[in-house]
């Protein structure tokens, strides 16, 4: 029987973006989105573009990947959704108590 190894979600991040940063050696161009997700840590790999006009291109390719696949939009959307209304209400306590 083999022996049961621990890897944590931090390592295969690394790994995970020491493997993206050699392939963008070799090719001029990489757009990998990478969310690790242990319990209540997370992870995120997100790409760093050289302009505001390539981010905005593979910001719209991303978006539309996503539109036609709903299985994937839902659980992006179950991921990313109660997050963001949680910082928008605190955005909108703040503004009201300095009010």
């Amino acid at each position: 029987m083999a022996k049961i190894q621990k890897i944590y979600i931090d390592d295969i991040a690394k790994l995970t973006q020491a493997m993206l940063e050699r392939a963008s050696k070799k090719h001029k161009s990489i757009n990998a989105y990478c969310i690790f997700v242990e319990g209540d840590h997370y992870h995120v790999l997100i790409p760093k573009y050289e302009s505001e006009k390539e981010k905005m291109k593979m910001n719209r390719q991303l978006m539309n990947i996503l539109i036609q696949q709903p299985d994937i939009c839902n659980a992006f959307a179950q991921f990313v959704v109660p997050p963001a209304r949680y910082l928008e209400r605190e955005e909108k306590k703040n503004r009201n108590n300095k009010s």
